[in-house]
């Protein structure tokens, strides 16, 4: 019986492999995710488009019944519909504002493609993928605590959307930089990213990056058994 494993980069983040012409693997990671402030404009969108949904349901159930076509049936069809379209219109706006960030590692190079070109770095250097709290977090939790006390005066109780507490920068320590990748909001979804990242990097030592000519020059210390560290 033969079987068939899964792709450890077959899920998200969108992930590719392939060999270069030496026939050493390489990897393109190409996330595709929000930001905190495009998750507050999608949120922004989907809340305008459910208040015109409402105004809509409430004329079209005036014009039903001034029709005299109004039945529980068509009041049901109805309110599917038009609830099904304002949820595929919010969903195809907050997919269209994802963006995408490109990654490509090779036994040489992690390569980040910026909005004027690509950016090297040496992975021969020191370096590893971390999360990092967005910047914006403390400040954040500052203002909403303020403004929710304000309400509270009122004698309103709000809960308070929270975007940069929920959100991380995917980071790249290069030699004690730090050099941010991207940004994403959802931490569980910025943690499959590193955890992609630092998959990929791991299989190009495994690879042999570690025993190239690029990479020797990084050790220095020889060891029992011809190993250089």
């Amino acid at each position: 019986m033969n079987i068939i494993f899964n792709s450890p980069i077959s899920s998200n983040p969108s992930t590719k492999s392939g060999h270069d012409k030496n026939g050493n693997i390489f990897f393109v990671v190409r996330p595709r995710e929000l930001t905190p402030f495009r998750a507050k404009m999608s949120d922004r969108f989907t809340k305008g488009v459910i208040d015109t949904l409402k105004a809509i349901f409430a004329l079209g159930l005036l014009y039903l019944f001034s029709e005299s076509r109004l039945s529980l049936e068509s009041a049901a069809i109805f309110v599917a519909e038009i609830f099904i379209f304002g949820w595929l219109v919010s969903q195809a706006f907050r997919k269209m504002l994802r963006q995408t960030t490109t990654i490509k590692m090779t036994q040489e190079a992690i390569s980040l493609r910026r909005w004027w070109g690509w950016q090297h770095f040496d992975r021969a250097i020191e370096h590893r993928f971390i999360l990092i709290d967005h910047n914006l977090t403390r400040e954040e939790a500052i203002r909403n605590d303020f403004e929710g006390r304000e309400k509270q005066k009122e004698g309103k109780v709000i809960k308070a959307a929270v975007y940069y507490g929920q959100s991380a920068h995917v980071v790249l320590l290069y030699a004690g930089q730090r050099i941010d990748l991207l940004t994403v909001y959802d931490k569980a979804r910025a943690a499959d990213v590193v955890m992609r990242l630092q998959y990929c990097d791991r299989e190009l030592d495994a690879d042999g990056g570690k025993n190239s000519s690029h990479h020797e020059g990084a050790w220095t210390t020889d060891t029992p058994g011809g190993l250089k560290l």
